[in-house]
C-alpha cells in the first residue's frame, strides 16, 4: 500500500502494517490507531526514503492480533492534565532503543494522572511531537516503575526515532493513542474489554447469601421470592472504565428484566410432617475510613465468627467508574502500600509477629521483593482454596486487589464480639493522590435455621445465631 493508493479497506485499527521501502527494501512498521488518517503514515517524510512500494508488489505485510483495542488519547483522561501543563520527557542513551518516559507535574494542584489506571506492560503508545515532517513515534511499554508512583515508563522504540534528550511535550499532546493487543500470551485475552455491547444477558448466583451456597436440595414444596433493592448509584456501579464516565453523558444502564430460576427435583417418599436444620454460613462487611498512616480500629462482629478478612478499597467505588466495588483497589495503588498488620480477636492475635508487607522494587543484590506473595499462599491454605483447582491465580489476586484472610478456631463458650485491628501504610492516606480510602472488614459467622413442614408445606422457619 502506498500513499497514492489511499485504500484502507483491508486495514483495521490495531493492525501493524509493514511497508518495504524501495531503497534496500527496508521495512518500516506502523501501528494503525486511526484508520481515517492512516494514509498520512505512508507519506514520505524527512526521516524516510522518498517512496514506498505498493501492497500489490507483495513487499508489505499486515499483522493482526485478536482482541486488539485502540483508545484515542482524548479518551484516556489526559485532557485535564494537558490543560495544566503536565509534560512527558524522553530520556534515552544516544544510539540506544530503550528509553524512560517520565511524566512531570507543573506544580499545580491538579495531580498527575496515575498511569497504572491507563497503561499496562505490553501497551504501545503512539506519540506525536508537534514539529513538521516528523513521523508519529511508537513506544512499547516494558515496565512501569512503582517507586515513582507509576510516573516513569520503561519503553522500547526504534533506534531511528528515539534520540537522547528528546524535547518534552505536554502529556495529552504526547499520547495520541494507546494500542493494546490481545493474543495467547495475554491473561484473560478471550474476552475483549471493549466489546461496546448495547444489550446483554448474564446468569448470576448471589453466593454472598448463604441460602445459595447450600450443597443440597430443600425438601418439601415452597414459594421462593428474592427481594432486590438496588442502591441509588447502581448505574455507576454497573461498569468499570479507564476514566470516570458520567451516566447520561457517556453511557446509560438499565435493567430491562430479571428472573429467578430455581431447579426442582422430584423424589420419593412423600414428606408429610418433618423438621430439619440448615447450617448457614453468613458474611458481613463493614467499612471504616483510613485517617492516618498508622492507626487502630475497634469493630463489633457476630459472636459466632470463625474467620476474618481485611482489604483496602477506594472511597469512590460508589460514584466513580474507575473502581469496581467487587475489587479491592484504590487510587494511586494505595492498597499495595500497607506495610504492617495484625488483628486481635478474643484472646488470640494473628499474625505473630505482625505481617511485614513492605514492597521493594529495587533491582540491587536483593532484587525485587514482594511479601504479599506469602500472604497469598497463606490465604489459600487458610481458606482451603489451595486444594481447589478453580482457585484464583496470583495474577488474579493482585488484579482484583489483595486481601488478608485469617481463621479463628473457637469453642462454643467463647462469645467475643470485639475485634481490634492495627494497620500501617507507607504513605499518608489523606493526600490528593490517595483520596482517603476505606478499610474493609469481613466477618464470617454461622447461623442455623429450624424448618418445620406440615402436609408437605413449610410452616415455620426460625433462624438463630450459632
Amino acid at each position: 500500500m502506498s500513499a497514492a493508493d489511499n485504500n484502507l479497506s483491508s486495514l483495521q485499527n490495531g493492525d501493524i502494517q509493514t511497508l518495504a521501502l524501495n531503497a534496500n527494501f527496508t521495512h518500516h512498521g506502523y501501528n494503525i490507531h486511526d484508520k481515517t488518517t492512516a494514509a498520512s503514515l505512508f507519506a514520505p517524510s524527512d526521516n524516510t526514503p522518498t517512496a514506498v512500494v505498493t501492497q500489490a508488489d507483495n513487499k508489505s505485510h499486515t499483522i493482526r492480533y485478536h482482541d486488539s483495542s485502540v483508545v484515542r488519547g482524548n479518551d484516556l483522561g489526559l485532557i485535564e492534565a494537558n490543560a495544566n501543563g503536565h509534560a512527558v520527557s524522553v530520556i534515552a542513551p544516544a544510539g540506544g532503543n530503550e528509553a524512560i518516559l517520565t511524566i512531570t507535574a507543573n506544580g499545580t494542584a491538579v495531580a498527575v494522572p496515575d498511569v497504572n489506571n491507563i497503561f499496562q506492560v505490553g501497551d504501545i503508545i503512539v506519540s506525536h511531537i508537534d514539529q513538521p515532517n516528523v513521523e508519529k513515534r511508537q513506544y512499547l511499554i516494558i515496565a512501569i516503575d512503582p517507586s515513582n508512583n507509576g510516573r516513569s515508563l520503561s519503553v522500547i522504540g526504534s533506534s531511528s526515532i528515539i534520540a537522547a534528550g528528546d524535547a518534552a511535550d505536554s502529556l495529552a499532546n504526547f499520547v495520541r493513542a494507546r494500542i493494546r493487543h490481545g493474543g495467547p500470551s495475554k491473561i484473560a485475552s478471550s474476552v475483549n474489554r471493549a466489546r461496546q455491547l448495547t444489550e446483554f444477558e448474564i446468569d448470576w448466583t448471589p453466593r454472598c447469601l448463604s441460602f445459595f451456597r447450600l450443597p443440597h436440595s430443600m425438601p418439601g414444596g415452597a414459594k421462593f421470592q428474592l427481594n432486590m433493592t438496588p442502591k441509588n448509584l447502581y448505574r455507576e456501579a454497573a461498569i468499570e472504565s479507564l476514566v470516570n464516565k458520567s451516566v447520561g453523558d457517556d453511557y446509560n444502564f438499565q435493567v430491562l428484566s430479571c428472573f429467578l430460576y430455581i431447579p426442582t427435583f422430584e423424589g420419593r417418599p412423600h414428606i408429610d410432617k418433618y423438621q430439619f436444620y440448615l447450617d448457614l454460613n453468613e458474611i458481613r462487611c463493614q467499612k471504616v475510613d483510613i485517617t492516618s498512616q498508622e492507626t487502630s480500629y475497634t469493630l463489633d462482629v457476630r459472636p459466632s465468627t470463625n474467620a476474618l478478612a481485611v482489604a483496602t478499597q477506594s472511597s469512590s467505588v460508589d460514584n466513580n467508574t474507575n473502581f469496581s466495588s467487587s475489587k479491592f483497589t484504590s487510587d494511586n495503588d494505595f492498597h499495595r502500600k500497607m506495610t504492617s498488620f495484625h488483628i486481635r480477636y478474643g484472646s488470640e492475635q494473628k499474625p505473630i509477629p505482625d505481617f511485614d508487607m513492605s514492597f521493594d522494587p529495587a533491582t540491587g543484590a536483593i532484587g525485587r521483593r514482594d511479601h504479599w506473595n506469602e500472604i497469598y499462599m497463606r490465604n489459600l491454605l487458610a481458606s482451603g482454596a489451595y486444594f481447589d483447582s478453580s482457585t484464583e491465580s496470583i495474577q488474579e489476586y493482585f488484579e482484583r486487589g489483595n486481601y488478608i484472610y485469617q481463621i479463628w478456631n473457637r469453642d462454643g463458650s467463647d462469645r467475643e464480639t470485639r475485634v481490634y485491628i492495627k494497620v500501617a501504610y507507607s504513605e499518608n492516606p489523606s493526600t490528593d493522590e490517595n483520596k482517603n480510602p476505606k478499610l474493609l472488614l469481613w466477618n464470617f459467622y454461622k447461623k442455623y435455621a429450624i424448618c418445620s413442614l406440615d402436609n408437605g408445606r413449610y410452616q415455620t422457619i426460625a433462624i438463630n445465631e450459632a
